[in-house]
């Protein structure tokens, strides 16, 4: 039963690509272009070039055996014959070309998806309209051309009747014609209805239609592929969020592992009460580290938490440090970047407030302000120490990897700011873009 199985999947399993297009030929070629390109156009009229000479071999048959040899003049009926059929197998030819061609000259001006579209209606019914105008003419001027030609030999054949019953055949004869001319007329309307339908069959509705539905799927297609790209450059940043994330995390570690070496060979208390708030900084902030430092975005709750007890470790190593820490409380669940804030306080400690004797005092600051389009987060870090007399420009490593992942998140719309406070000291703030924080 498994092997049936087997072979089944094996039967009904698809063809490759390429052996489809090679196997349906010129058609299927075409089918691989867009529609009404010049390379569709080539294969799609190469496709019909034998159909098209079928319908020429057998439009010739038919007039070869057809000929009306029973006439005064035989030669004429056959060229009446052939002309009407050579003005068939030209009408087919236009129906099936003319509105194509226009269409490819078309698609040839690179318009507007909207005008383009337009374009293409615009050739396809072109190209019908004119062929049903050689249709027409055709008719008119072969019935024309039949009407004269009936007309003249019945004028004839009644001047060359002498006998009373011979006059009474020809009239007979003109009624048996005028009946005649109503059947035509009848047959001529069923050929308009055949003729739309061939019209649309063969005059390039379809292709629009396969036009339309290729679009739709592209339009899809580079959707999808935008998508793909967008979560491709997604999982890159992410990748490098993390690398960046874990070169900042080791700093506050190791500033303050020397800081409570120092203070233990001075002060054993003091190095006591700094690890005793190490460890609580710590089992605060690891597990937040582990699970965040790969995330794009963290609630500020958790960011303004983790400076506090930072802050709290900092003070105990530095009694001359105070600080305060204030956000709003509608504030707390707004989405931000992961360890900027840590970032942000540490650069002002190492290179603001350490190098400053006697008292410090450093202000975490989070509210709302209003940008030139929308509302923005300012996260802001202020501290009284040496200023940019003792500290770096901007340019340090844990400076840098904010500005990177700033970039990578927000691009233009967030920026780090650091600026002299006039009475000392410095200003690090972040401006994020409230509405268009990622949300994890």
């Amino acid at each position: 039963m498994g092997q049936t199985k087997n072979n089944q999947s094996v039967i009904d399993q698809q063809l490759p690509i390429g052996l489809v297009r090679k196997l349906g030929g010129w058609s299927a070629q075409a089918q691989s272009y867009p529609v009404f390109s010049p390379t569709w156009l080539r294969y799609r009229s190469l496709s019909t070039l034998l159909p098209m000479a079928i319908f020429a071999f057998t439009l010739a048959g038919i007039g070869f055996v057809s000929k009306e040899v029973e006439h005064e003049d035989p030669e004429l009926p056959a060229i009446m014959m052939y002309a009407s059929l050579a003005s068939i197998w030209i009408t087919y030819a236009a129906l099936i070309y003319s509105g194509r061609w226009l269409a490819s000259l078309v698609y040839r001006r690179h318009w507007a998806p909207k005008k383009e579209a337009i374009g293409f209606v615009i050739a396809i019914v072109v190209g019908i309209a004119f062929a049903t105008t050689l249709s027409e003419c055709s008719d008119y001027y072969g019935t024309r051309w039949r009407d004269s030609i009936s007309e003249t030999q019945a004028k004839e054949r009644m001047r060359t009747a002498t006998s009373p019953e011979a006059q009474k055949a020809e009239e007979k004869r003109q009624k048996d014609e005028q009946a005649k001319k109503h059947m035509e007329e009848a047959s001529r309307m069923l050929g308009r209805g055949i003729w739309t339908v061939m019209a649309i069959w063969l005059g390039g509705i379809f292709d629009l239609f396969g036009y339309f539905r290729q679009r739709r799927a592209l339009h899809h297609a580079l959707i999808q592929q935008e998508l793909e790209e967008a979560k491709g450059k997604r999982n890159e940043a992410e990748m490098r969020l993390s690398v960046l994330a874990a070169q900042i995390e080791p700093h506050f570690l190791f500033n303050t592992l020397a800081g409570v070496r120092s203070a233990i060979r001075n002060d054993p208390a003091r190095g006591i009460a700094i690890i005793d708030h190490l460890v609580e900084y710590l089992r605060a902030t690891i597990p937040q580290m582990r699970s965040e430092a790969s995330a794009t975005t963290v609630l500020l709750e958790s960011q303004l938490n983790a400076a506090r007890a930072y802050l709290g470790v900092m003070s105990a190593r530095l009694p001359r440090l105070s600080y305060s820490i204030d956000c709003a409380p509608e504030l707390l669940q707004i989405p931000v970047p992961p360890l900027m804030l840590i970032s942000l306080v540490e650069n002002a400690i190492k290179h603001g407030i350490e190098p400053k004797p006697g008292a410090a005092r450093i202000e975490v600051l989070a509210h709302k302000v209003q940008g030139d389009n929308d509302w923005q987060l300012e996260l802001s870090v202020r501290d009284d120490g040496v200023g940019f007399s003792g500290a770096t420009s901007g340019s340090g490593i844990g400076l840098a990897n904010i500005r990177e992942r700033l970039m990578q998140l927000y691009g233009k719309n967030a920026q780090l700011h650091l600026k002299a406070r006039p009475e000392g000291g410095v200003v690090a703030s972040i401006m994020l873009p409230i509405e268009l924080a990622p949300i994890q």
